[in-house]
């Protein structure tokens, strides 16, 4: 991941960047790309974007989908403290999820798509080259086996249709087993993004 560069005071305006003379700023750069600046710290997808290497692009991936494993168990524990509520005082009552509770975010598994077929098209074309018995294979092909597991664990994971509100006790339970599976699918797809190994090219 490109390193992050900080600057006390800007010699001169960067407008194009949103930075005026004396303001502090920070800065990255990726090997033989562009020069990019901001007048805020920028967070880490921010940095990998730089690279665009198959780590990186991996490792957004992984943030965006920590982000929905975050709001499963958000979910998954504001119905598990209604349903303890409910219990204790013996009687039955809604509890409604607003929207945004409901909505559990977005897995786009387009990335995962991409990043397979890469490693699938470089297999193949080293396979029966003559390069199919040197380390270099044995890499890529590791790195074909991850991501295709990968693959297969976020196909597994089909989140729930959360309700409007959460009607008794015997529904939370409904609820929350539904949840326990999803998240449990979209750990094991974490779980397999972690374990991935990029080769390098040469």
């Amino acid at each position: 991941m490109p390193r992050v560069n900080y600057v006390k005071a800007a010699a001169k305006d960067y407008p194009d960047a949103g930075i005026q003379k004396g303001q502090p700023y920070w800065w990255a750069q990726a090997f033989r790309g562009p020069k990019r600046m901001w007048n805020h710290e920028p967070d880490r997808r921010q940095v990998l974007a730089l690279s665009g290497s198959r780590a990186a692009r991996l490792e957004i991936w992984q943030l965006d989908l920590g982000d929905v494993i975050s709001n499963v168990q958000h979910v998954q524990e504001l119905i598990e403290e209604y349903q303890a509520d409910v219990e204790v005082g013996g009687k039955q009552w809604p509890m409604p999820l607003d929207p945004a509770e409901q909505n559990l975010g977005e897995i786009d598994s387009s990335e995962i798509d991409m990043l397979y077929e890469e490693m699938e098209s470089w297999e193949q074309n080293m396979s029966g080259s003559g390069l199919d018995s040197t380390p270099k294979y044995e890499e890529v092909s590791a790195a074909y086996e991850a991501i295709s597991e990968v693959q297969s664990a976020i196909q597994d994971a089909t989140a729930p249709e959360l309700p409007a509100e959460i009607t008794s006790s015997e529904h939370a339970t409904k609820v929350i087993g539904e949840l326990a599976e999803f998240l449990e699918a979209l750990e094991e797809a974490d779980s397999a993004a972690s374990g991935v190994e990029f080769p390098g090219m040469y």
